[in-house]
């Protein structure tokens, strides 16, 4: 984005300098809530856009690729010199609920929750490590959009990882004996919004957001140039919905978890399940022979060095 106006500049389509000097001198002790400060920046960025557009010719200003590209980079470039003032306001209004969340995901880490007691079919409960790592940076994470790539991004691990392992489970196994699984590969072509809650409830809480109601508050006023029929604001439905489900659940009152799902195996497990058949394969199970192969070849790798010495 950055690229894309300095570009234009430097050929003297626009110009960066006033709304640069207009977004660092603001104060935002002149506004009285989120929505009227959203209003003066969105304001901004309409005005500058409209400046920028008729500097070319109409041939570009009809280019809807162009013009979605420039409404684009002009809020990332806003939002990029007010981001820290901005979110902190965000932060300190909505510290309580952030807080409420971070406790209830405090309550299930505790109790070693598994993907199974949240509602993931047994089949489908797999450990997710792509969508989990991938959630744990959106702390770090700078503006709105920045963010909001973060949440889409971690839905599309999700359903990749979970196609993968079934994908994975399928060639392996000749013939299908369990019901669940059977189903669970079939439907997984598309992956229903119930399911795909409680995978990402599972995600959040092994990913630990600081502040995630914030954030979700912060994509939601201060991104305007994404369209509600995309992925992007598919994400920030999902993740809404979510946390309404994250917020209800009471860690006393969730089922027990099955005894083929764990959190966290030991090695005599790891090692066990090598020596399973192929006909009680899962998809944990995959994960976790793969892992076991890696501790095999770790150990071979090992005794051949103190060999050598």
């Amino acid at each position: 984005a950055f690229d894309f106006l300095h570009e234009l500049a430097s050929h003297g389509r626009c110009s960066l300098v006033d709304l640069k000097a207009d977004v660092q001198n603001l104060n935002l002790d002149d506004f009285e809530s989120a929505d009227e400060l959203r209003n003066v920046l969105q304001d901004w960025v309409r005005k500058h856009w409209a400046r920028t557009m008729r500097l070319f010719s109409l041939d570009i200003q009809r280019d809807a690729r162009f013009q979605k590209l420039l409404s684009t980079s002009l809020e990332i470039f806003v939002m990029h010199y007010i981001h820290d003032r901005v979110y902190s306001m965000l932060s300190s209004a909505l510290e309580h609920e952030d807080l409420r969340i971070k406790n209830k995901i405090d309550e299930l880490i505790d109790i070693g929750v598994t993907p199974d007691q949240l509602g993931v079919e047994e089949a489908l409960s797999i450990s997710l490590p792509s969508a989990i790592v991938e959630l744990a940076t959106l702390d770090a994470r700078q503006g709105p959009l920045e963010k909001l790539c973060c949440l889409k991004t971690t839905l599309d691990l999700i359903v990749a990882e979970i196609k993968g392992a079934l994908a994975d489970v399928e060639t392996r196994i000749d013939t299908y004996e369990e019901n669940d699984l059977i189903g669970a590969r079939r439907s997984i072509r598309v992956i229903p919004t119930d399911d795909l809650i409680p995978l990402l409830i599972y995600v959040i809480v092994k990913s630990r957001p600081r502040r995630l109601i914030t954030d979700l508050h912060y994509i939601q006023n201060f991104l305007w140039s994404v369209s509600p029929y995309d992925g992007l604001s598919y994400a920030m439905v999902t993740f809404k919905a979510a946390i309404c489900t994250l917020k209800d659940i009471n860690a006393s009152r969730l089922p027990k978890r099955s005894s083929k799902v764990r959190n966290e195996l030991p090695l005599t497990e790891v090692l066990d399940v090598v020596t399973k058949t192929d006909s009680d394969v899962t998809p944990l199970d995959r994960q976790v022979r793969e892992l076991a192969v890696m501790l095999e070849e770790c150990t071979k790798s090992e005794s051949q060095q103190a060999d050598k010495n």
